[in-house]
């Protein structure tokens, strides 16, 4: 269960420093493909150069975002590999994996995704 003061931190950085990012999923096949997206505030930031040399790949970025933020927009969470993050104005990236524990305390995903 999440600490009602820790996820009041993160939203009030996530608010200051985030991004607004539409999250996206797609589920089941053609003729019934049921679409979901979400359109929420999210922290992304590239990763660092140390990060690179320990494995990760160019274009790999870090995504935190409220598991409460998408849940009450009608996104199916956890986010799961393949889903598709639009940072709005910019780019789209495709999400590698999800931590849904490290920041559980605090009710947020640790994303990375790239793109």
């Amino acid at each position: 269960m999440a600490d009602p003061a820790l996820v009041g931190a993160y939203r009030d950085s996530i608010n200051q420093v985030g991004m607004w990012c539409i999250f996206r999923r797609s589920v089941g096949e053609v003729p019934n493909v049921q679409k979901f997206h979400a359109r929420v505030k999210a922290r992304v930031w590239n990763f660092s150069p140390e990060e690179f040399r320990g494995g990760a790949k160019s274009g790999s970025r870090h995504v935190i975002v409220l598991e409460e933020d998408l849940a009450r927009r009608g996104f199916p969470v956890p986010v799961i590999a393949a889903d598709s993050i639009e940072i709005v104005g910019g780019e789209r990236l495709t999400v590698v994996t999800n931590d849904t524990e490290t920041r559980a305390p605090a009710g947020a995903y640790d994303i990375v995704a790239i793109g």
